[in-house]
């Protein structure tokens, strides 16, 4: 390959090759020989960093000032269990595997319609692509899968219910309006945070969803081959919640973690669901009534604490 012919190669794979591609093929090309020991998948919780945090470390930096380079991690803002069980079916048919697969179970919120049905949150190319090289394991077919969602699939979410026991809304685009809105006074925009809980977390759980489904694949399949797997519920502002729609909140959320525990259980996973959901307080959050699950350093810290603790309780490790 000449020194052009070299440059243009890497100008598509950094431009416009799909991110999350590019991710997958990281993973294909580590354990192509022995990679390392602890493999993290993740969302944005694990990237987001407020501007005014003295530690702009993520988790995963934080991990690896514990782990070195026995730890790697993939991810980007969006991922979800379908994303990680599409990674699975592919780590299982590689040449070399980690001991230790970690992810997150994001709940509520990844079986919420704001999250499943979104159309640039599915994530739909990029899982076929994957899906596909299980199917035939050949180099990657570089192509821009990511999808944004046409104008029809943004229309028919909007139009998409999207009931909460929190609030009398009942489609997606009634919560949109509500959320995009500028609250006048403090009143409106105790409203707008309130349904902004209602959308993101007031579902009832389902043990048939298709997240449910997904995290069950994923484990089960990891642990049939050896893998081991840490995964955790995700930590949410649950006393946020408590405070904008009253008490009953707190166990609405639990609700969603237990079913999942009860799921994997059920599947004979060896793997429990970890339980952060409840453990960082209002302060650990962007703000005190933020509704999405970032966190200032407290919080990364303490989420890398956990998984570190998670992840040595189930192999030995030195250092």
């Amino acid at each position: 390959m000449g020194a052009a012919e070299f440059v243009r190669h890497k100008i598509a794979y950094r431009y416009f090759v799909d991110p999350d591609l590019r991710r997958f093929d990281d993973m294909l090309k580590m354990y192509k020989s022995p990679g390392p020991r602890v493999l993290c998948w993740h969302e944005s919780p694990w990237m987001k960093v407020a501007r005014e945090d003295p530690d702009q470390r993520t988790v995963g930096e934080m991990l690896a000032t514990e782990f070195g380079t026995d730890i790697a991690a993939l991810g980007t803002g969006g991922w979800h269990l379908g994303v990680y069980r599409a990674l699975a079916r592919a780590l299982v048919q590689l040449p070399h595997r980690p001991e230790i697969v970690v992810f997150p179970v994001t709940l509520p919120r990844s079986t919420s319609v704001m999250w499943h049905r979104r159309p640039d949150l599915r994530f739909d190319n990029a899982i076929r692509i994957m899906d596909r090289w299980c199917e035939r394991p050949r180099p990657l077919v570089w192509m821009h899968a990511r999808d944004l969602g046409t104008r029809e699939q943004w229309r028919a979410y909007l139009a998409m219910p999207s009931p909460s026991r929190y609030s009398e809304l009942t489609v997606v685009q009634q919560f949109v309006d509500v959320k995009t809105h500028k609250a006048e006074d403090a009143e409106a925009r105790r409203h707008q945070l309130a349904e902004i809980f209602a959308f993101h977390a007031g579902h009832d759980p389902d043990p048939d969803h298709e997240r449910m489904v997904e995290m069950v694949d994923a484990v089960t399949l990891l642990e049939s081959t050896g893998i081991r797997c840490v995964l955790y519920a995700t930590p949410f502002n649950v006393q946020a919640g408590v405070e904008l729609h009253g008490a009953d909140f707190a166990d609405h959320v639990a609700s969603h973690v237990r079913l999942a525990a009860g799921l994997l259980g059920k599947a004979g996973a060896h793997a429990q669901l970890l339980d952060f959901h409840d453990r960082l307080e209002p302060s650990d959050y962007f703000h005190p009534y933020y509704g999405a699950e970032h966190f200032r350093d407290v919080g990364r810290r303490a989420l890398a604490g956990w998984i570190t603790d998670a992840v040595r309780n189930v192999a030995s490790f030195t250092g």
